[in-house]
């Protein structure tokens, strides 16, 4: 099924010493996009001279490259292992060039250095190469990691392993962050997949067993500190536990708890994993309002912090703004003398959400052979499971009853919210794209 992505353009920069890391990067980039794309709605687009550059006169052959493909690269990758490249009129190789105007233009660069042996005497050292690349010191703000890329007899066999996934690499990220940090329900849901897959978790002395796991799944930047404040944060939270029955401290390990565990595994919506849940609220839902989205957020971290009366607003407010969308699609799609009334109702900010719901389902009701089969089917069961949770949550959560939400009752309005949110949209995108009722 077709879906709508952003897509980012990634300069591959190199010289011509790294063929096969350039294939492994291309590699790499195809196996995040085949796991990570439709997720995150975002395509990497792996870009180089050799694949789209065009034949062209006029001007030298780097500013031709600069103009075709750099210009328009959000990213770039340089890789390094025994040669600089050949100079050009304003720099000391094409590559170093590349780095130099994609740096100037604002945009993130990060340097690979080849760790696979160089033999001092061959024919780099005799022509000055290696010389050239010694002296060469990338700006600060260019992150420099030394790769452990696979050079053996077959050339051309990668492995795949050895470069990270490009989108951390390159610091990209595709969340709302603050100060150039991970998202927090990023990294909580990476910390989630990790523990529950890696074998060796142990706190170790000295060396932290679990963060270089954790670093290698992340798909953005993430520090050793973010790492342990997220693991001692999921176990306030009674995520995790630490396992001492270890005699020295340094085997103490960190380990899921059963709700961790199903937090871990749940291909649903799981309010102990808010990653997870607003991951599929994106994915599942066409064209998933911001405002939606950010109250949502909000009530995952209330839920997650212990606040459930404060979640089940946040999820209130929420579906007072899904309501809103659903409504004015409907008001648009009713005959004219029809949508009159409807709005006498909806636009009254007098009414309660719950009078104005229950307006929107007297009208939609003798519509309901025009509407989509399965909504229709289950139009009674979906309308009364909204307008429950309208009622729970905005008419007594959301005013001053003295009602009181247990963590039972927010995990169900969370859960209940998810599956109302997809079908109103459904119906939204059929409103829509319908001519009037």
């Amino acid at each position: 099924m077709s879906y709508d992505a952003r897509v980012l353009k990634i300069m591959i920069a190199s010289p011509s010493d790294v063929s096969p890391e350039r294939h492994i990067a291309r590699q790499v980039i195809a196996d995040w996009n085949t796991v990570y794309s439709e997720e995150r709605r975002l395509v990497l687009m792996p870009v180089g001279w050799e694949t789209h550059a065009s034949p062209e006169t006029g001007e030298n052959p780097q500013a031709i490259i600069n103009k075709q493909i750099l210009r328009d690269c959000d990213l770039l990758i340089a890789i390094f292992w025994t040669r600089l490249g050949s100079p050009t009129e304003s720099a000391p190789s094409g590559t170093v060039e590349e780095i130099e105007e994609h740096l100037k233009a604002g945009k993130q660069a990060l340097l690979y250095l080849q760790r696979a042996d160089i033999r001092r005497d061959g024919p780099t050292a005799a022509d000055g190469s290696m010389k050239s690349l010694v002296r060469f010191r990338p700006r600060e703000s260019v992150p420099v990691e030394q790769a452990h890329f696979a050079r053996s007899g077959r050339r051309n066999l990668p492995n795949r392993r050895s470069v990270r996934c490009p989108a951390r690499l390159v610091r990209y990220r595709t969340g709302h962050q603050s100060g150039g940090a991970m998202s927090g329900v990023g990294l909580r849901r990476t910390c989630l997949e990790t523990l529950a897959a890696t074998r060796d978790r142990r706190l170790g002395m000295g060396r932290h067993y679990l963060y270089p796991a954790i670093q290698d799944q992340s798909a953005e930047a993430v520090s050793q500190l973010q790492v342990m404040q997220m693991l001692w944060e999921m176990l306030a939270e009674g995520l995790l536990y630490v396992n001492y029955s270890q005699p020295a401290p340094e085997n103490w390990a960190w380990e899921l708890t059963e709700r961790g565990r199903r937090a871990a595994a749940n291909g649903e919506y799981e309010p102990s994993d808010p990653g997870g849940y607003l991951d599929r609220l994106r994915a599942r839902i066409a064209g998933l309002d911001e405002l939606v989205l950010l109250y949502a957020a909000e009530a995952l971290q209330a839920y997650g912090a212990g606040c459930y009366l404060a979640s089940s607003v946040m999820i209130g407010v929420a579906s007072e703004r899904a309501f809103q969308l659903v409504g004015e699609a409907f008001a648009k799609w009713l005959p004219e003398t029809e949508e009159q009334k409807f709005r006498q109702t909806v636009d009254n900010p007098s009414r309660t959400y719950s009078a104005k719901f229950g307006e929107f389902r007297k009208r939609l009701e003798p519509h309901k052979p025009q509407l989509p089969a399965d909504f229709g089917e289950n139009m009674a069961l979906t309308l009364d499971s909204v307008l429950d949770l309208l009622r729970i949550t905005r008419n007594e959560a959301g005013h001053p009853t003295g009602r009181r939400i247990e963590r039972e009752d927010a995990y169900i309005n969370l859960q209940m919210f998810a599956r109302y949110l997809e079908r109103m949209f459904e119906l939204r995108g059929f409103l829509a794209g319908a001519a009037r009722g």
